[in-house]
């Protein structure tokens, strides 16, 4: 759970993703919008900006819409490992974002398969369908890393 859009993370986008995709784990993010929630939250509730004049204040405003030039963390995270990514702005929303989470997590089918030996060392492209039921909804990650 947190903003979709990095705030200053030591680990690179592609690293991280890397690394997730290398541990076998599922990402499931529930995003806010520190702009979007405004509207719903009392001012207490937002991110402290640089500073606390209106120059710096100004400064602050400009720096989070630069931010939102930056790639989408959460959709990439969810995307490269076969999870999902659910935006909130309410608590309510946010409920309903763990429901489906939840929900989705207790109806997934697991599909394994052991690689040929010595295969490239590089990521793997996978591929899942259901020629019988193409209206199907499949989710599932890219592909893969062998082990080491």
């Amino acid at each position: 759970m947190s903003e979709s859009r990095d705030r200053g993370s030591k680990t690179k986008l592609a690293a991280a993703v890397e690394a997730a995709q290398r541990a076998g784990v599922v990402v499931y993010a529930a995003t806010y919008s520190v702009q979007a929630s405004s509207f719903t939250s009392r001012p207490s509730d937002a991110p402290s900006m640089p500073g606390g004049d209106d120059n710096l204040d100004i400064l602050g405003g400009a720096l989070e819409l630069s931010r939102v030039a930056l790639p989408n963390a959460a959709n990439a995270l969810a995307r490269a490992t076969g999870g999902r990514h659910l935006a909130f702005v309410t608590m309510n929303t946010l409920e309903n974002a763990i429901s489906r989470t939840g929900e989705e997590i207790h109806s997934q089918y697991l599909l394994s398969f052991v690689p040929l030996a010595g295969s490239n060392p590089g990521f793997h492209e996978i591929r899942v369908a259901i020629p019988s039921r193409p209206d199907a909804v499949i989710r599932v990650r890219p592909g893969y890393w062998p082990s080491k």
